[in-house]
């Protein structure tokens, strides 16, 4: 009941600014009409200001006229300002007898209203301006701007389709704004520096980067039966887990451009499996392990494909595969446990609520991180992953070294074998 009578008050409330501001612009644009009027009366009313002059100053009611108002007005009133006060003056000495001793009130208004017509004016407009500014339509790269359609009060979600027809190229950010380090500390770092050599360092990378530097202590995995045991921690897994893709990538692009085809090689496996079977891997031993892996498990088309994958689309994919985990672990008096059962929802969260993710990537570019991520574990607490019928050789890729990320032996030995 609460939250309905918040709504309903909030619901009010809205009402009547936006009456109190629809009443306010009305007002101000029928006194800007009435002005306006006055500064072009010569173009709406047939008598010159020159005739209306002549009669008003020789009526016998002259007495009553302020003579200096009938000199300023000559000499700095405009011709639409004279002819507006001449007029008004000769209308009301045309009028009933009885109410010509008001006219040194009525003459003095008229002259206020005409002598000031144009100070009126501007501050009017800039009224106007100034309440359209503070009450208009926000546009702005954020998400109050981008739900906006450029009108006052505005509460729905702004709809585009892009240049793909049916694919809408506005990304508007989530609201999983996880605690980060400043950008400028972290630009000195070793991870952002290697990255830097692989050209795959953007402002999401780095915005990625800071988020796993504010919490580099979480754990790469969890102390969990069937899991991978080893001892390192998300920043440092990510910066040589990703030197190590990207040397491998790297490696790809000149065979595919040499030879033409990359083949492994045959002690791969056994290896593979003889560092899997280990009860606790070194880190040397770990990231060979997640190479070989790679090596294993990608087909010849997927390899081209990883090979002609941008390094920064890489680096965002396995950037946000770790940042994830800022969200899904938690730590209970010393031990480290898992939150949430979807890790990889939170990974998406995390990399979707970064402010230069639309800026860095374009739709296609962004479907490529969403879909490796959220498609990298193949059961969930509803049942086995369904996975789309048509998903892109480079997604199918990233998505199985995100998936040989998750660590679990089970899954990796079925991999091995079945390679």
């Amino acid at each position: 009941m609460v939250d309905s009578d918040f709504s309903t008050e909030s619901l009010r409330s809205l009402n009547r600014n936006k009456t109190l501001f629809l009443a306010s612009m009305t007002c101000s644009l029928l006194l800007v009409s009435l002005f306006l009027f006055i500064q072009f009366s010569n173009l709406f009313i047939s008598k010159d200001y020159s005739t209306l002059s002549n009669s008003v100053t020789s009526s016998f009611s002259l007495k009553f006229v302020e003579n200096n108002h009938f000199e300023w007005m000559d000499k700095r009133g405009t011709v639409g300002e004279r002819t507006f006060y001449y007029y008004l003056l000769d209308s009301f000495l045309s009028s009933s007898p009885r109410i010509l001793s008001q006219f040194n009130n009525f003459e003095r208004t008229v002259f206020f209203v005409s002598a000031s017509s144009r100070i009126i004016l501007i501050f009017i407009i800039f009224g106007i301006l100034w309440a359209y500014k503070k009450n208009g339509g926000y546009k702005g790269f954020d998400i109050l701007g981008l739900s906006g359609n450029g009108r006052a009060f505005y509460s729905g979600v702004k709809i585009k389709l892009g240049k793909n027809g049916d694919v809408p190229d506005m990304h508007i950010p989530g609201l999983a704004c996880v605690a980060k380090l400043p950008i400028g500390v972290i630009k000195n770092f070793p991870i952002t520096k290697e990255l830097t050599s692989y050209k795959a360092i953007n402002a999401t990378n780095l915005e990625l980067i800071a988020t796993i530097a504010k919490h580099k202590d979480y754990p790469v995995y969890l102390k969990e039966e069937g899991l991978i045991s080893v001892n390192q921690n998300i920043l440092e897994h990510s910066r040589q887990f990703l030197v190590s893709l990207l040397k491998y990538q790297h490696q790809l692009h000149i065979s595919f451009q040499s030879m033409g085809e990359v083949e492994n090689s045959n002690t791969d496996k056994e290896v593979a499996i003889s560092l899997l079977e280990k009860q606790s891997l070194s880190k040397n031993e770990f990231y060979q392990l997640l190479i070989l892996l790679v090596k294993l498990s990608l087909s010849t088309k997927e390899k081209k494909a990883l090979s002609d994958l941008s390094p920064a689309i890489i680096t965002s994919a396995i950037l946000g595969n770790e940042a994830g985990k800022v969200m899904a672990y938690k730590n209970r008096n010393g031990a480290w446990t898992k939150e949430s059962n979807f890790p990889h929802y939170c990974a998406r969260a995390v990399v979707q609520s970064l402010d230069n993710y639309s800026r860095d990537y374009n739709y296609n570019e962004r479907e490529a991180v969403r879909r490796s991520i959220i498609y990298s574990v193949r059961n969930s607490d509803w049942g086995k992953v369904k996975f789309p019928e048509i998903l892109s050789v480079d997604i199918q890729a990233l998505r199985k070294i995100l998936e040989i990320l998750q660590g679990n032996k089970t899954y990796l030995l079925k991999l091995i074998n079945n390679g």
